[in-house]
Formats: C-alpha cells, structure tokens, sequence
C-alpha cells in the first residue's frame, strides 16, 4: 500500500474503522467485481460471506463457496436495503455492502 492510498482511504473511511486489504490492487475482487452467484468460489465469495456475516444477515460458515446459504443472506440484505431481490452480487450489491475499489 502507497502513502497516495493512506491518504484517498483516510479521506473516505471514518476514523476508527477497520480496513482489510488482501491479494493484488483491488483486493479480494482482483481489477473488477465479477458476478457472484451459486457456485462460485474465491476470496470475493469469502469478503461478501464475511461481510454479511457482520451485518447479521449471514450464518453459514465463511468458506467462499457461494451456495443456498449465501443466496438466503443476499436475498435477506437485498430485502432490507429496498433492492432488487435475485439469486446474485453484482456492482450494486458490493457498493452498498461497504466494498470500494480504489488504485
């Protein structure tokens, strides 16, 4: 991480929260955020599973295998934030889950 990325990330995220950056420019997500959807794995998965567990809206175990469980907490946040309820993550869904990508 750069002094540049400090300082765009101290502009953006409230003083006190956590940050965890992991794997390449963009993190988990890799250079874009790739549709979620049943099946699919990786450290995006696992982010979005985390996350989700944090807000309360997952209890499954955080393993980055998007299955039924991930569906059921994606459709209970999709619910509650007034969204578009459907079995996927998208741009969207990774925005208002707190997920910002930056060089």
């Amino acid at each position: 991480m750069y002094n540049k990325d400090v300082a765009a990330l101290y502009k953006i995220i409230p003083h006190g929260t956590r940050v965890t950056i992991t794997q390449g420019l963009y993190g988990p997500f890799g250079s874009y955020y790739r549709l979620l959807k049943s099946g699919t794995r990786g450290a995006d998965v696992y982010a979005v599973q985390k996350q989700l567990k944090e807000l309360g809206f997952y209890n499954g175990y955080v393993s980055g295998i998007y299955g039924r469980d991930t569906d059921y907490a994606i459709n209970k946040f999709q619910k509650k934030n007034k969204m578009r309820v459907h079995n996927a993550i998208g741009v969207t869904e990774f925005k208002k889950l707190g997920f910002i990508q930056f060089e």
